[in-house]
């Protein structure tokens, strides 16, 4: 069995700090800093490979880092180091990847990159919008675009409170409709808190949404109380709980639909029907 040397451990270490570096590098949002960044000399002409999503190829991609530019710009009254870091994917294509940054005391402040955050997002969210844009109206699916993109700049409280804006409009929506069939007073039902209403209209609402109304509360706290970062941490989470609540809704629309358009040619029938035995007798 080979001895792993303390060279080895070292290196293995350098290795696993570096890579780490690298996914901050493209998972950071524009305008923010990687703070303690590995030293700028270990960075250079170093190669590390990891798997990411790549727009070019739209699928999951190992890519690579490709030699490393420095650039100095005079920024009065000191010079700082502009790092301009280049990737490509492992495919035949060579889909190139470049992220710039600015050296800060506290660390590196990510200031430009192509391709954009926002068409570097998971897939399946871009992927489930499009497959709801034929279901749900431009009102409906707006506020998770605007999420996206929100975020995509690092604005994780204001991406939150795009996200709650539909669950809001679900809830409201049917407790309308569940006063209108009940002949129940909206202004009082509305007083209720949401887990409240949520109890209220449980056989109404999604399934996965009944089933997780705490989706509610951590939106509302990521709002109130959380840092942007904090809200990072569960943003994507949310953004896939909330495509899930608006494709069973859609699902719950096109089924009502159909179920009326089916139920008034019944009665169609029926009348027809009717007035064929009237005139036989």
């Amino acid at each position: 069995m080979a001895r792993i040397t303390k060279t080895t451990r070292q290196e293995n270490q350098d290795k696993l700090e570096i890579g780490e570096f690298y996914r901050l590098v493209f998972e950071k949002p524009l305008y923010t800093i990687i703070s303690n960044p590995p030293d700028k000399n270990r960075l250079l002409n170093r190669e590390v490979r990891f798997d990411t999503y790549c727009p070019g190829c739209k699928k999951e991609r190992t890519v690579v880092n490709l030699q490393q530019a420095r650039e100095y710009y005079q920024v009065l009254p000191i010079t700082r180091e502009v790092l301009v870091f280049q990737f490509a994917c492992l495919s035949p294509t060579n889909h190139h990847f470049v992220f710039l940054f600015l050296e800060q005391n506290d660390g590196y402040w990510k200031f430009g990159q192509y391709p954009s955050t926002l068409e570097m997002l998971q897939p399946q969210f871009q992927n489930n919008l499009n497959e709801l844009e034929s279901l749900l109206t431009e009102d409906e699916i707006s506020p998770i675009r605007k999420a996206l993109v929100v975020a995509s700049n690092g604005y994780n409280i204001g991406a939150m409170t795009y996200l709650r804006r539909p669950f809001e409009k679900i809830i409201n929506e049917e407790l309308l409709e569940h006063c209108k069939d009940a002949g129940s007073d909206f202004s009082e039902l509305s007083r209720l808190r949401i887990d409240e209403k949520i109890e209220v209209l449980s056989k109404k609402l999604p399934k996965f949404m009944s089933e997780n109304s705490y989706i509610y509360s951590i939106l509302s706290d990521g709002i109130h109380n959380l840092s942007d970062e904090e809200c990072g941490d569960v943003f994507h989470i949310c953004a896939e709980s909330m495509l899930i609540i608006l494709n069973e809704r859609a699902e719950i629309s096109q089924k009502r639909k159909r179920e009326a358009d089916i139920s008034k040619r019944l009665a169609s029938a029926k009348t027809k029907l009717t007035q064929r035995k009237n005139e036989n007798t």
